[in-house]
């Protein structure tokens, strides 16, 4: 199998995780016989019928039109320790952070002080520390509820 390397990721394709993009030469090597990397970098959406895959059109569909990753990572976790969030909670804000880099988390630069109006976790495709807000009755909102696991802080001492 083609082995992807950071060169290939160009044109279309050039912000995607090196993981999905494997994943796609995985699936016209499966078709075709053979990979086509131009191809994929250029128009990853005709390289084959996502509907026929393990992770299914929707999947790819927002991968395509959105380069939105948090699907991917729902069939193929890096490591499913990293699928945890936490609800905001502005007077353990470093605990939060802590408990995340703890993870393997990122630390983003910049990044607005905790709110208890956010679920905060870690980003698959950058492993970022980031936040939903929990105002929104997103579609993002919902699958983190869904495929992730609230932890909780320890309880501090009185």
């Amino acid at each position: 199998m083609y082995k992807v390397r950071q060169g290939d990721l160009k044109g279309r394709i050039q912000h995607y995780p090196i993981e999905i993009v494997q994943r796609m030469v995985y699936y016209q090597e499966l078709k075709d016989k053979k990979c086509d990397i131009i191809k994929i970098q250029n128009h990853p959406f005709t390289v084959f019928d996502w509907s026929e895959t393990t992770e299914g059109y929707f999947c790819w569909s927002k991968i395509f039109a959105y380069d939105s990753f948090y699907l991917f990572y729902v069939y193929h976790p890096k490591e499913e320790s990293i699928f945890v969030y936490y609800r905001g909670d502005s007077k353990r804000a470093n605990d939060i952070f802590d408990e995340l880099i703890k993870l393997g988390g990122k630390h983003p630069n910049g990044f607005p002080p905790i709110s208890s109006k956010c679920f905060y976790y870690i980003r698959p495709s950058d492993n970022e520390i980031t936040c939903i807000s929990a105002k929104e009755d997103s579609e993002a909102l919902i699958l983190l509820k869904e495929f992730y696991i609230e932890k909780f802080l320890p309880e501090i001492g009185k």
